[in-house]
């Protein structure tokens, strides 16, 4: 079972690498401030045939996945083998948020004094974060990798 969201994905298509290079070379700008988007769906970088790079949107999603990967040419068709995480950061304050939560329960559970004083907010604080943190991730993971879909005109793998 994986605690931490993350995502593999490999997506073909008829394009060659060049070409595929090409087109995200035309869709993908430099990184922007907070909200000062770039029209283009991506920001990042793109080096020979490894990118990363992070998906432009009008909204802030601390989980948002950071992309990386490389482009390789398979005979007849091109690769693009993609790995979605989470930033560090993102990660870090979800589990400084998780052990202040479960730092909560255990105060509960050690202060029990009967169910009429019983807080419900500690048994359910540190899975709301953890929660949060899967749907803030899979919301924006699968609008990247539809993104890739449409800019290299693949299918995944």
């Amino acid at each position: 079972m994986e605690f931490i969201p993350y995502q593999k994905v490999t997506i073909t298509t008829d394009l060659s690498k060049g070409q595929v290079i090409d087109r995200l070379r035309e869709r993908v700008g430099q990184r922007t401030t907070l909200l000062g988007t770039d029209r283009r769906i991506f920001s990042g970088r793109l080096i020979n045939d490894k990118f990363d790079l992070s998906l432009n949107k009008n909204y802030m999603n601390s989980w948002t996945p950071e992309i990386t990967g490389t482009i390789t040419e398979k005979g007849e068709t091109t690769e693009i083998n993609a790995t979605l995480k989470s930033s560090s950061f993102a990660i870090g304050a979800t589990i400084i948020f998780i052990l202040i939560g479960l730092t909560m329960l255990t105060y509960e559970i050690i202060d029990f004094n009967g169910f009429n004083n019983l807080s419900w907010m500690p048994f359910f604080f540190p899975f709301f974060i953890y929660g949060l943190c899967w749907f803030g991730f899979n919301l924006d993971a699968d609008k990247s990798i539809d993104g890739l879909i449409e800019i290299t005109k693949g299918e995944l793998k």
